[in-house]
């Protein structure tokens, strides 16, 4: 008996010596599971963003522990082998799950939205314009920077340039500035599909190409020539005068008549100013070019519902040719009266004056684009006509415009003015003779001496040498009297754009 009392204790001592080393053993390995499922944890945190992911162990973890605990309490006999079978497998232990948590955690992290009804934004414009009425930018108001975000020349409405179904570009004062500008040609050198200076330097008119056809010249929505007429019922003009240019390209008959199917050129005149406005300047520059200006503008008396301004240059200069002179006198006064936001009456007035003659000589191709027989060029500044040549024309002209808004949601418009222009024009040129019109000019000489005049292999030119030229005498006085309307009534865009944008039809 106390040999078996004996063993009996030796068997209970091993027993629970065997209870704490597996309860060592399991502690350890749990914790050591807990440890690395943590730091599995944090690590899919950091790569995936997602907060609050805890690796939880599995059955699997804690299986071997509660099998050795059933195996110590239902058996009272030892089992030597025991030992051995509930030793921990570290290479069996299985891993935490966590691959199916990427996809669960993508899907909650971004739900999908089809449908929210809130109002459409408009895009804030590139460009802000300063407002000469109302405070908010309009089309004939002044443009800051190079963009403009809104215009009336391609549909007659003050319309924003982004909803417009034509190619307009429009140039204002700040680029003009830039850009040193003193005639038309100079401001829209650099508009797309638009060539300058068709004829060159020209300083009888303004010869714009768009598109390769000579475009319409308008002011304030109004043709400033006739039809039929030439450069010689019209002035240059002169962009100190001017607020903004604006160039539609394309056909425009529907709005503005007989037009170019290039395009046109409209330019809108400065108009008075809510605020006071001043300023002053002198330019000076090559050809002994020298010109005084100045623009003033403000309201006619304080709390006055009219405003003023007077815009006024003078100008002295010579030109890349002789006795060519680009002098120049120009006053536009004008006087708005505006009640409230919707009614403007505009009257405006323009007086010019300039006396010049031609730059363009019309000389052969031979001494120009191609060297003479003598290898020679004729200069750039070489004059081919007398000194007292010249080209000298008077303006005066007088506008009405008159702009009011409805509360129908209609805008009325109507322009009105009339012009005077006188021009006298006296200039000598190269007579650009072909040999078939020598051999008109030499038919009486001919017939009468028995000898031709002149040659007619020589031409254009009068002896082999290439250095004489015959010339032709140019003569007018052109008086031209236009009287101009266009009045329409259109639908004010912005209220009819409010009227058909409700909520409820604006999805993201």
């Amino acid at each position: 008996m106390a040999a078996i009392a004996r063993g009996l204790t030796v068997t209970v001592r091993d027993a629970v010596l065997l209870l704490f080393m597996m309860a060592f053993t399991s502690a350890g390995l749990v914790q050591a599971q807990e440890s690395e499922s943590s730091q599995e944890a944090q690590e899919e945190q950091t790569a995936q963003g997602v907060a609050g992911t805890e690796a939880k162990p599995g059955p699997a973890d804690t299986l071997p522990p509660v099998e050795v605990l059933q195996e110590t309490d239902a058996e009272a006999e030892p089992k030597p082998e025991a030992e051995p079978a509930v030793e921990p497998q570290p290479a069996a232990r299985p891993r935490p799950i966590t691959t199916t948590a990427v996809p669960k955690t993508r899907q909650a992290a971004a739900p999908v939205q089809t449908a929210v009804t809130t109002p459409l934004q408009q895009p804030e414009p590139e460009g802000v314009e300063r407002a000469t009425a109302g405070g908010e930018p309009t089309a004939y108001s002044p443009v800051e920077g190079y963009v403009a975000t809104r215009s009336a020349t391609g549909t007659k409405t003050d319309t924003p340039l982004i909803e417009t179904p034509q190619s307009i570009s429009v140039i204002g004062v700040e680029q003009m500035q830039d850009q040193g500008v003193q005639t038309l040609d100079e401001a829209v050198r650099y508009t797309p599909g638009v060539f300058a200076d068709g004829f060159g330097v020209d300083t009888r008119n303004d010869n714009v190409i768009i598109r390769g056809t000579e475009g319409s010249i308008f002011i304030d929505g109004l043709s400033t020539g006739i039809q039929g007429g030439t450069y010689q019922n019209t002035i240059p003009i002169e962009p100190y005068a001017l607020e903004r240019i604006e160039v539609l390209r394309g056909p425009s008959a529907m709005l503005y008549g007989a037009t170019s199917a290039g395009g046109i050129v409209n330019g809108i005149s400065k108009r008075p100013t809510l605020e006071p406005f001043a300023e002053a300047g002198v330019d000076y520059g090559s050809f002994d070019f020298r010109q005084l200006r100045g623009d003033l503008s403000g309201p006619l008396f304080e709390n006055s519902d009219f405003y003023y301004r007077i815009t006024g240059l003078g100008r002295l200069a010579d030109t890349q040719v002789d006795y060519v002179d680009n002098d120049r006198w120009m006053l536009q006064p004008s006087i708005a009266y505006r009640p409230n936001e919707d009614t403007e009456v505009l009257l405006l007035g323009n007086f010019q004056r300039d006396d010049s003659g031609s730059t363009a000589q019309f000389f052969p191709v031979e001494g120009t684009l191609l060297p003479t027989t003598q290898g020679r060029k004729i200069p750039r500044d070489t004059f081919a006509g007398i000194p007292t040549d010249h080209y000298d024309t008077e303006k005066e002209s007088g506008t009405l415009l008159i702009d009011k808004k409805l509360d129908s949601g209609l805008k009325f418009h109507t322009g009105l003015r009339y012009t005077h222009t006188n021009n006298d024009y006296d200039s000598t040129y190269p007579a650009g003779l072909s040999p078939n019109r020598l051999n008109i000019i030499n038919a009486p000489f001919e017939g009468f001496l028995g000898v031709p005049l002149v040659t007619p292999d020589y031409a254009p030119y009068l002896n082999a040498e290439q250095t004489e030229l015959a010339r032709l005498r140019y003569v007018s006085q052109v008086d031209t009297r236009v009287f101009s309307s266009d009045t329409y009534l259109t639908v004010n865009s912005t209220q009819a754009r409010s009227n058909t944008r409700s909520p409820a039809a604006a999805t993201i």
